[in-house]
C-alpha cells in the first residue's frame, strides 16, 4: 500500500505540474490577443448600429477628433439658450433641444440653425466639388456680440475625424449671425457622412451670456483624404 500511495502522489504532483505549465505557456498568447484586439474595441465603444465598419487603413484619431464615447458630449440634435430673467452677468444654461426653443420670463434667446450640409454650388470650381453649409444664430433682440465656430467631420469606425475647420465668425450688434465660410473640397466621390458641428455663444443686452452647440449630418458623394 505505501508504494501504490506514492505512486498516486506521485501522478497527482506530475498532472498539476503539466495543468500549471499549460497555463503558462497559455498566458503569454492570451496577452496578446487581448493587446491586439483592446484599443480598437475601446475606440469603437459607444458606436451607433449604424457606423461603419473596422477599416484598419483609418488613422487613429489626432487632435480634434472626437471618438464615440467623446460624441454625445460634445454635441445636441438642436440647440437653444436663453437670457436669465434676472440680469447677473452669470453664464446662461446650456439648453439640449431646439426644436421647440423655451423663452425664458424675459424673451430673450438664440437659437441655432445648422441648416443642411449638401455640396455646395461654390464647390463647382474642384473637380469633384465640395460640401459645406451655412448654419445661422438667430436671436430674439438685437445682442451685444454673437459668436459662432462649425467644425466639419466624417464618420469613421471609431468616431468623427475633423476633415474641415474651425470656421470662426463674431459680430456686434446684431440679432443674426450667419457663416458661409464652412466648406470642404472632395477629393473623389466615394459615400461619405459628413456632420457639421455649430457652436454660439452670445452676450445679451443685459450682460449676461449663453451657449449651445447643435449638429446637422448628410450621407454625400464626397469622399475626403483623411
Amino acid at each position: 500500500m505505501p508504494i501504490t500511495t506514492k505512486t498516486v502522489l506521485a501522478a497527482s504532483a506530475a498532472a498539476c505540474a503539466l495543468i500549471a505549465t499549460s497555463l503558462l505557456a497559455a498566458t503569454p498568447a492570451s496577452a496578446v490577443t487581448s493587446a491586439q484586439t483592446g484599443p480598437e474595441a475601446a475606440l469603437a465603444a459607444g458606436a451607433p448600429a449604424d457606423a461603419p465598419a473596422y477599416d484598419p487603413s483609418v488613422p487613429a484619431p489626432g487632435p480634434g477628433d472626437l471618438t464615440w464615447s467623446q460624441v454625445p458630449s460634445a454635441t445636441s440634435e438642436g440647440a437653444t439658450f436663453s437670457a436669465p430673467p434676472v440680469a447677473p452677468a452669470a453664464a446662461g444654461s446650456i439648453s439640449t433641444k431646439a426644436v421647440t426653443p423655451i423663452s425664458a420670463p424675459n424673451g430673450q434667446r438664440c437659437t441655432i440653425d445648422t441648416g443642411n450640409v449638401y455640396k455646395r454650388k461654390s464647390g463647382g470650381i474642384y473637380p469633384y466639388g465640395a460640401v459645406g453649409g451655412h448654419p445661422t444664430t438667430q436671436c430674439t433682440v438685437i445682442m451685444a456680440r454673437i459668436s459662432q465656430t462649425t467644425e466639419i467631420y466624417k464618420t469613421v469606425w471609431w468616431g468623427l475625424q475633423k476633415v474641415a475647420g474651425p470656421f470662426n465668425s463674431v459680430n456686434a450688434g446684431q440679432g443674426r449671425l450667419e457663416q458661409t465660410s464652412p466648406i470642404r473640397k472632395c477629393d473623389d466621390l466615394r459615400e461619405t457622412t459628413f456632420r457639421m458641428i455649430v457652436r454660439s455663444t452670445g452676450t445679451f443686452p443685459t450682460g449676461s451670456t449663453g451657449t449651445a452647440s447643435a449638429y446637422e449630418e448628410a450621407k454625400l458623394p464626397c469622399g475626403t483624404n483623411p
